[in-house]
This record gives structure tokens, C-alpha cells and sequence, in this order.
């Protein structure tokens, strides 16, 4: 076994079960479970017919999930938008209408780690690639497919990649995924949230100082902006993103730069016209999201984005 899979392992033991002064941790029940036929009992989670899986993310669950389902906990499956007092806010998304049939094609299954895997059923859909439903860890135990922890995420879904990671004393979930507009036209983000005992909850990240709340727990990964200068000149500005798990804290490296293009010479590259690093600290206490340094990009989009550069001279022509 890799060191990457004992690792994995290690953090869900660690959220299933609860410290207690013997010997043997005692473990949470499961949030909820579902019985499976007999002839199911010894497959595998990614093997299960999608039904199986609906039934377990899904309170009621039959051919459908309803206007306004609950989770198999009671919770209602809705996101939590960020508070208002955010500095920067998540772009408001709006919904894919009508709602598609939830099919097999709207479930997501990944391993977890040792006999534990994730089940995601994202069957809303967002016009910017986003797309929300029930997320569970589960497992196959004594003929049921259990659910260990629960909650609702909004990600991309495209090459869907989910762990839960420690951090320090407490634990997260990272969700990374990818949406494409046109084959050649893909982009990836990362979704963070808290692991309260048996539940992941949205957390938005705020200063490790004031701890006033500076925006979402979503990475996107590269992201883009292009501005119109003048007549003659277009600016990009894109920045990369590269997070690092340690082993109490994520390290943001941040890469911004600035290029301008002669858009009536096509075939000239284009001219940097600024570049610059960060670097940011994320670490979790008390299940707030706590972020150290400052990020370079809404300063640099807002100050080069909104620059505009006179028209080049006219030069006279001798007649």
C-alpha cells in the first residue's frame, strides 16, 4: 500500500470514530443506511445500480427526487450561500431549467479510501458548470450500504476528484473537478469545505487577523479576464492557482500576469506588461477556514482591468 493510500485510510478512520479513554476508539453510528437486495450484498460500491445509491443520499427516495428534497439524514440538500459581508462573493449561478430525470449519468462514485467511498449525486445543474446534490461517505457492512458522513456540494463534475484531508486537528473535504465549454475550452476549480463530526458545511474563507470574511472556499485553479483597452490594444490577465496540502496547513501559491495584445498584428506575440506572486496560508481552527497574506488578484484585475491606454498617435503623412 502507497503512502498516499495509508494516509487516506488514516483520515476516515479518524472521522468515523470518537476518542474515548479504552484502548479501542468507539465509532459514530452511521448517519443512515440502506438495505440492499441479497443478490447486492458482496458488491462493490462502484458496482451498485445508481438506484441503490439514490435511495441511500435521498430521504424516500422511488423514481425521483421531488421540488425540494431532504438528504437521508432529514437535511435539506441546498447550498449555503456565503454571508453578505464578504469581501468578494461567489457569482450568482443561475439554475439549468428544467430540472432533467435524475439518471445514473447525474451520480459520481469515488474511492474514499479502504472500504469507504464517496457517493455524489449532483442533479442540479448551473449555467456556469457548477452542479449541486447529496454527497455521502459510505461503505457496504452487513448487507447495507451505510452513510458516514453527509452534505450537499456544488463543484464542477467533470473528472471529479474528492478526498477529506486532514488539517491539524480537523478535517476537510476537497472536491476538484472540471468544466468545459468546448472541448479546448476547459477549466478546473476546487471546492473546500468543513467536516463537522458527520457533516461537511460550507465555511467561507476570513483574515487569520480581524477574521472578517473575505469570500467562498472555491479555487479556480486558472482563471482569466480580457479587457478591451482601445482600439488598437486587448489585455489578458490570467492567474494560476497551485495549492499544497501540508500537514496543518495549505500553501496557495498565486501567479498573476498581465499581457497586452496589438490586436491589428495577430501574429506578434503578445507584451507582458506585469507580473507578480503570492503566497497565502489557509489553516482551520474551530471549523472556520482562516487565511494568511493576501491575494494579488482582485487588486490587479480591478487596477490593469479598468487602465485604459490612449489611442497610438496619428502620424501625418506628407503630401
Amino acid at each position: 500500500m502507497s503512502p498516499r493510500s495509508i494516509c487516506r485510510l488514516s483520515v476516515v478512520a479518524l472521522f468515523l470514530t470518537t476518542a474515548c479513554r479504552s484502548k479501542a476508539p468507539a465509532e459514530y453510528p452511521a448517519v443512515c443506511v440502506s438495505q440492499l437486495p441479497e443478490h447486492l450484498e458482496h458488491s462493490k460500491p462502484d458496482a451498485l445500480p445508481a438506484q441503490q445509491w439514490f435511495e441511500l443520499l435521498f430521504k424516500g427516495y422511488s423514481d425521483g427526487t421531488g421540488q425540494d428534497p431532504v438528504d437521508c439524514s432529514g437535511e435539506p440538500v441546498s447550498w449555503t450561500a456565503d454571508p453578505p459581508s464578504c469581501v468578494d462573493q461567489e457569482p450568482v449561478a443561475q439554475e439549468v431549467l428544467p430540472r432533467a430525470p435524475i439518471t445514473a449519468n447525474d451520480l459520481i462514485v469515488r474511492h474514499a479510501g479502504g472500504e469507504y467511498w464517496f457517493g455524489w449525486a449532483p442533479y442540479r445543474r448551473f449555467e456556469n458548470g457548477m452542479a449541486e446534490g447529496p454527497i455521502a461517505i459510505a461503505r457496504l457492512h452487513k448487507g447495507r450500504l451505510e452513510a458516514r458522513a453527509m452534505g450537499t456540494l456544488r463543484a464542477y463534475t467533470t473528472r471529479a476528484r474528492l478526498e477529506v484531508r486532514k488539517l491539524g486537528k480537523e478535517h476537510i473535504l476537497t472536491a476538484e473537478g472540471e468544466y468545459c465549454k468546448k472541448p479546448q475550452d476547459c477549466v478546473r476549480g476546487m471546492r473546500l469545505m468543513w467536516l463537522d463530526r458527520q457533516r461537511f458545511r460550507v465555511r467561507p474563507l476570513r483574515s487569520a487577523t480581524v477574521r472578517n470574511c473575505l469570500g467562498p472556499a472555491w479555487f479556480p485553479l486558472v482563471e482569466t479576464f480580457n479587457v478591451q483597452l482601445n482600439a488598437r490594444w486587448s489585455r489578458v490577465l490570467t492567474r494560476n492557482l497551485a495549492l499544497a496540502f501540508e500537514e496543518d496547513k495549505i500553501i496557495i501559491d498565486e501567479h498573476v500576469t498581465v499581457n497586452d495584445k496589438d490586436v491589428g498584428q495577430p501574429s506578434l506575440p503578445p507584451r507582458l506588461f506585469r507580473e507578480a506572486q503570492a503566497q497565502l496560508t489557509i489553516t482551520i481552527e474551530k471549523g472556520e477556514l482562516l487565511s494568511a497574506g493576501h491575494s494579488l488578484w482582485s487588486a490587479i484585475s480591478m487596477e490593469d482591468g479598468s487602465t485604459e491606454l490612449p489611442a497610438p498617435p496619428t502620424v501625418d503623412t506628407p503630401q
